[in-house]
């Protein structure tokens, strides 16, 4: 193995690495998007335990975690695509 492809194959491996992990915290993110409008109460005794309890509060940031979500999980998607395309 030459030192080219030694680079190439852990470059590789960095962006196999860094599309899991963002696979992965979109998920989480899409999942507590799910959490706080499925069940806000829930949600909100586990992650802000103050009073006083706002619903709308509790869901709008439910919509904005899914947006971050959304948005990591599509980049993800175009890189993965395009690099098929090249391919």
């Amino acid at each position: 193995m030459t030192a080219g492809s030694a680079e190439v194959t852990r470059t590789r491996n960095t962006e196999r690495f860094a599309h899991v992990v963002a696979v992965g915290v979109g998920l989480v993110f899409v999942g507590a998007w799910m959490w706080a409008f499925v069940a806000p109460r829930s949600s909100f005794a586990s992650a802000a335990a103050f009073e006083p309890y706002n619903a709308h509060i509790v869901r709008d940031l439910g919509a904005f975690q899914l947006g971050l979500g959304a948005v990591l999980l599509l980049v993800v998607a175009a890189i993965v695509r395009a690099r098929l395309v090249q391919a």
